[in-house]
């Protein structure tokens, strides 16, 4: 599947990042359902809580444009 040719990847802001991994992380809700709820794939969110618990907030900063 993916997403259409030609169309844009989706950028996520450091800020909304910590944002859905903090909903994560207080167990507010199901993993799966906070990814479909803020429509980010599953995998990503699974690889933005690990490199958060791995390294904080150095672990989600975005690497492009600091």
């Amino acid at each position: 599947m993916g997403r259409p040719k030609g169309g844009k990847n989706k950028y996520w802001s450091t800020e909304e990042k910590l944002r859905i991994v903090m909903r994560v992380e207080s167990g507010e809700e199901a993993y799966r359902k906070i990814a479909i709820e803020e429509g980010v794939f599953a995998a990503l969110l699974s690889k933005w809580v690990k490199e958060y618990r791995e390294r904080e907030m150095e672990g989600i900063t975005n690497k492009r444009n600091k």
